[in-house]
C-alpha cells in the first residue's frame, strides 16, 4: 500500500473510538457440529463473544443458520467453504456460496485476508521463534489450492513440496512436486471443478470431520513436515507420524492431545489458541472486522475508496492485537 495509505490508516487506527459494548461474531460452517465452540476474547480493549456452529455437511441448514440469526449479531464467517478460493493471484468463486449467503444483510468474511496476513509468513515466523530448521525439510500438504499463501511460504524457505491437490479432492492419485505446477494447473481445470462438483466431494464436511484416518502416501510418509488445512491432513495422516512437525489450524483440544499421542514433535498454528481451540481463520478475521466497523461506522466508504484498505486494516489490527501463529511442542 503507497506510503499516504499508510498515514491514512495510521491516523485512523490510532483515532478509533472504543465500543465497550460486547461484539457477537458467528462462524457457520458446513462442518460437524461436534466441533463447535464458544469463546469470548478480548481485542484492543473490545470484548468478543466468537462461536463456531457446524451445520454437519448440510448446505441448506448453513443457509437457515445465517438467516436465523442475520441482524442479530456484529459479523459473520464462513468455514469449511470458503467465498472463493486464491491460486496465484486469482479467486475462484464457488457457485454454492452466492446460494447460501445471497439476501444476507449481515457482512460475512472468510479467511483469506487472514491467511494473507499470517500464512504468507509462516516460515518466517517459524525461523525467527524456534529451532526448526525448514530449508532442505520434505513437505506434504493434502491441498495447496486451499492453502497457497502457506504453501507459498514453505516453498520459498527451502522446503521441498509435494501437494495432493487431485488426491484429496478428486481421489485421483496424482501428487504435484511444486507450487509452479498448481499455478499452472489450477486456471486449466478449477473453474470447472468448482462449478460442476459437489463441494462437500472436495473438501471433508460433517462426519468426515470427526475420525483421523491413515493414509499409505509415500510423499506423506517420507515428509518431515506436513502442512496445510487441517480436516485434510486428519483424513490423511502418516501411519508413522512420529517426529514429524505439522503446520495447520482450526485445532481442538481433542486433537492436540491426539497428535501429542501420535509422537507429532511440534504442531504450529496460524492462529492463538484460546481456551484450548484454534480458532480458523474465518472466525478470527471476522472479529477484527467487528472491532474495525465498531470504531468507525464509514469503514465501508474508506474501503470502496481506498483498494486493499480492508487487507491494511486486518493486517494492521493483527498486529496491534498481537495475532500471531503458536509454536507447540508436543513430543
Amino acid at each position: 500500500m503507497p506510503l499516504y495509505y499508510n498515514n491514512i490508516f495510521k491516523f485512523w487506527l490510532h483515532n478509533a473510538i472504543t465500543d465497550d459494548n460486547m461484539k457477537r461474531v458467528v462462524s457457520i460452517s458446513l462442518g460437524s457440529s461436534k466441533r463447535d465452540k464458544s469463546v469470548e476474547i478480548e481485542l484492543g480493549g473490545e470484548k468478543i463473544l466468537i462461536e463456531r456452529i457446524g451445520t454437519d455437511g448440510n448446505p441448506d441448514l448453513m443457509k437457515e443458520k445465517f438467516m436465523e440469526l442475520d441482524g442479530k449479531v456484529d459479523f459473520f464467517s464462513i468455514g469449511s467453504l470458503p467465498l472463493s478460493v486464491y491460486v496465484n493471484g486469482r479467486d475462484y468463486k464457488i457457485p454454492v456460496v452466492k446460494k447460501i449467503t445471497n439476501n444476507i444483510k449481515t457482512k460475512i468474511v472468510d479467511g483469506k485476508i487472514l491467511k494473507q496476513t499470517l500464512e504468507w509468513s509462516i516460515a518466517e515466523f517459524i525461523e525467527n521463534n524456534s529451532k526448526i530448521m525448514l530449508k532442505g525439510k520434505r513437505g506434504y500438504m493434502p491441498s495447496a489450492v486451499d492453502r497457497w499463501f502457506m504453501a507459498d511460504s514453505l516453498e520459498k524457505a527451502g522446503v521441498k513440496m509435494w501437494y495432493g491437490d487431485f488426491a484429496s479432492g478428486l481421489h485421483v492419485p496424482i501428487y504435484l512436486p511444486s507450487l509452479k505446477w498448481v499455478n499452472f494447473i489450477a486456471p486449466l481445470i478449477l473453474p470447472a471443478i468448482l462449478k460442476r462438483k459437489d463441494f462437500r466431494d472436495l473438501y471433508p464436511t460433517g462426519a468426515r470431520q470427526d475420525e483421523f484416518k491413515e493414509s499409505n502416501i509415500k510423499h506423506l510418509n517420507n515428509a518431515d513436515i506436513i502442512a496445510g488445512d487441517f480436516l485434510y491432513i486428519k483424513e490423511n495422516m502418516p501411519k508413522n507420524p512420529e517426529g514429524k512437525i505439522i503446520i495447520t489450524n482450526t485445532t481442538t483440544a481433542d486433537d492436540v492431545e491426539e497428535l501429542k499421542k501420535r509422537g507429532v514433535s511440534y504442531l504450529i498454528t496460524t492462529t492463538p489458541r484460546y481456551d484450548g481451540r484454534s480458532f480458523g481463520t474465518n472466525a478470527i478475521a471476522a472479529a477484527l472486522f467487528a472491532v474495525a466497523y465498531s470504531r468507525n461506522k464509514d469503514l465501508d466508504s474508506i474501503i470502496q475508496e481506498f483498494p486493499d484498505a480492508d487487507t491494511y486494516i486486518i493486517k494492521k489490527y493483527a498486529e496491534d492485537f498481537n495475532i500471531k501463529p503458536e509454536i507447540k511442542k508436543l513430543n
